[in-house]
């Protein structure tokens, strides 16, 4: 906020006081000695619109594919190509989902790194490091403005973190994943302002099924998931996108049947229950390795899906294709435009996600 130079008159407003003034056509707020502008921003007039970040992930296929510490972003609301945004610290970073507050994002790492990055995303640049999360690893994650939670990440365990996003530091215990067999592998997350759900992907110790399983919490209470459901079709790192009402799961699969898969299902996050299909993505992918094959991001009306992994068979190769749906019509994807670099399994951050209300 700024201060204007206008005196007080003698009728003095109490404290907490707001006004209109038509001179600067902006909002003011009485502190009890000044007017001051209140500062209202909103992803639009900091970005030019919602915007998606793809952080790192693995570029290449078969026994060619590498780690990459490529940064890249779209404006959600157009089409068209990514942009560069920065470098992250480790090329090896491969994230599930969205964890973000309208002003920062959170990139995720292997199991075996615990190390937290951040980018803050209206302003291009490289990420820095954030603090660690020695509890649930990369799993299942999802935020809301104030709370990042990770569930149970690719490690034996069954247990859920989380982190204050506007505070640097590391991962305090939230719960434990209620489900049976440890070791979740491939799960992905979405969520609202209140409920995040995690797509539970496959579970130990079943190596070669993947799981069509669905658990909640609450993300600003701390406790034990629940079922909230099944997916129409078994999925594994499956590519996630939500606005506050409905939570997209753009799939993918290995080790399952089919192999690949295009479907689209839809869930209302404010109510439990089964998947419903939404439609079909234009391109198959395939999930891979535990990592995400392809990424979502999303504004409060569209959901883009960047990315992947896909044919032919048995070389897969990173792809850099992107689709979006309108989350209001059930339907196919759409060609939005290409990624700078090809990349799978990369961190899908945006500042206007489901979580944002």
């Amino acid at each position: 906020m700024s201060q204007t130079n206008e005196q007080a008159s003698r009728d003095r407003a109490p404290a907490g006081s707001i006004r209109f003034n038509t001179d600067s056509s902006r909002l003011e707020i009485y502190n009890g000695e000044a007017w001051w502008e209140i500062d209202a921003t909103s992803p639009e007039q900091q970005t030019g619109g919602t915007r998606g970040v793809l952080a790192s992930g693995r570029s290449g296929g078969g026994a060619d594919q590498t780690g990459t510490n490529v940064i890249q972003f779209i404006n959600i609301a157009t089409t068209g190509d990514a942009v560069d945004f920065g470098d992250a610290i480790d090329p090896n970073s491969r994230g599930g989902g969205t964890m973000s507050s309208r002003t920062r994002g959170i990139i995720t790492r292997p199991s075996d790194d615990d190390t937290l990055e951040f980018i803050t995303i209206a302003s291009q640049g490289n990420s820095a490091e954030f603090g660690e999360d020695s509890i649930a690893n990369q799993g299942a994650v999802f935020s809301n403005q104030t709370r990042g939670v990770n569930v149970a990440g690719n490690t034996s365990n069954n247990s859920i973190s989380y982190i204050t996003i506007a505070q640097l530091g590391n991962a305090v215990d939230f719960g434990d994943i209620t489900t049976p067999g440890t070791g979740i592998h491939g799960s992905s997350g979405l969520g609202n302002q209140t409920r995040g759900i995690a797509i539970m992907g496959r579970i130990a110790p079943s190596p070669n099924n993947d799981g069509n399983t669905m658990h909640y919490v609450t993300i600003s209470t701390l406790g034990n998931s629940a079922d909230f459901g099944d997916l129409t079709t078994p999925t594994y790192a499956s590519g996630t996108a939500a606005n506050a009402t409905r939570g997209l799961v753009l799939s993918s699969s290995n080790g399952g049947s089919p192999a690949q898969t295009n479907m689209i299902d839809f869930v209302t996050i404010s109510t439990l229950g089964n998947s419903v299909r939404f439609g079909e993505l234009d391109r198959v992918r395939a999930g891979v390795s535990g990592a995400n094959a392809g990424m979502g991001v999303a504004s409060p009306t569209r959901a883009v899906y960047c990315g992947g992994y896909g044919a032919p068979a048995p070389i897969y190769v990173s792809l850099n294709t992107i689709e979006y749906v309108q989350f209001a019509s059930e339907g196919n994807g759409i060609d939005f435009g290409d990624l700078a670099q090809a990349v799978r399994g990369a961190a899908g951050i945006s500042n206007g996600h489901g979580g944002l209300g």
